[in-house]
């Protein structure tokens, strides 16, 4: 149950709870505003008593409305007893209906806004597919920092549990990405905020190497662009808009030469796995935001390969 209303985005404060104590919450909000009815009322009341309160000698009538004000315990009793005291003084007092008039609008009108009040108090809680979540279990999953013959006990664990979660997790994307990424509405890929992630795909984009690098410069080289992708939209991420992040990204795909920038199989050394087997791509420099870290541009792990499948992405 999701307490909001409007757009897909919490526009105010926004609380997630279970449909069971969504339905004590709608009564409070009931009772509340029943309860915060009748003490205005009461302050009406006293308001009006003060302010109508005279030295100035007065009739019977203006005393047993006084009387009325002071003594009103809810707004319906007190409409009652004007209707009544306006019909018992009509032959006593002049204008005895015009003057009561005023004190039944006001009466009328504060039981039907708070009755209105009352009934639309349960608007503020819907139950919605969409709801907020915040987790201590959510999160990235933690690799521990050292190389796989260094690790033994709580640390082999961890890095095994990782592996699992990585292969799990591009099971389950492939799995979705074949069931939810068509044209339709599909039961069960109602899980996220959008049910796609749209992209836009140029199938005659330019080779983005060098010349001669790619096979066909004319054919065949495809480029696929995210377009922007705002966190609070797209990823349901709960944020004022002024605080939203956006994401975008692009990606060339061509088909390339790549005997000529490929090195030798080169086996196991130092620390790495018995038996495992290394291929490295030379398309250029491994940078970061300072220098180069490595010499190639790819190293293709045997053992990870077959073990360590990552989730696809765009």
């Amino acid at each position: 149950m999701l307490v909001v209303k409007g757009t897909n985005l919490a526009a105010g404060a926004t609380l997630t709870i279970h449909p069971r104590e969504g339905t004590l919450l709608v009564a409070f909000l009931a009772l509340f505003v029943r309860m915060a009815g009748s003490q205005l009322w009461s302050l009406i009341c006293f308001a009006l008593h003060q302010v109508r309160s005279s030295r100035v000698p007065q009739d019977g009538l203006h005393h047993q409305q006084q009387v009325l004000l002071r003594n009103s315990a809810s707004q319906n009793r007190t409409l009652l007893e004007l209707l009544r005291t306006s019909w018992s003084w009509r032959r006593n007092a002049k204008r005895a209906l015009p003057r009561c008039l005023p004190l039944i609008l006001l009466a009328v009108a504060h039981s039907a806004a708070f009755a209105l009040a009352g009934l639309f108090s349960s608007r503020v809680a819907t139950v919605l597919d969409e709801v907020l979540v915040r987790s201590e279990y959510c999160g990235y999953f933690k690799f521990p920092n050292q190389d796989l013959p260094d690790l033994e006990g709580a640390s082999f664990d961890l890095a095994n549990a990782a592996t699992v979660n990585s292969r799990a997790i591009s099971i389950w994307s492939s799995n979705y990405a074949r069931e939810c990424y068509v044209d339709q509405i599909t039961p069960g890929c109602n899980i996220f905020a959008r049910q796609q992630l749209l992209s836009s795909m140029d199938r005659s984009a330019k080779c983005p190497f060098a010349e001669k690098v790619c096979m066909d410069d004319q054919n065949g080289v495809v480029r696929l662009d995210s377009g922007p992708i705002y966190s609070d939209i797209h990823l349901g991420i709960n944020t004022p808009r002024r605080d939203a992040v956006v994401y975008r990204t692009a990606l060339t795909c061509a088909p390339i030469w790549a005997t000529p920038f490929t090195s030798d199989i080169v086996g196991a050394s130092g620390k790495d796995l018995p038996g495992d087997r290394f291929l490295y791509y030379y398309f250029g420099e491994q940078v970061n935001d300072t220098s180069s870290f490595a010499n190639y541009t790819y190293e293709y792990d045997d053992y990870a390969a077959r073990t360590n499948l990552l989730p696809y992405k765009l």
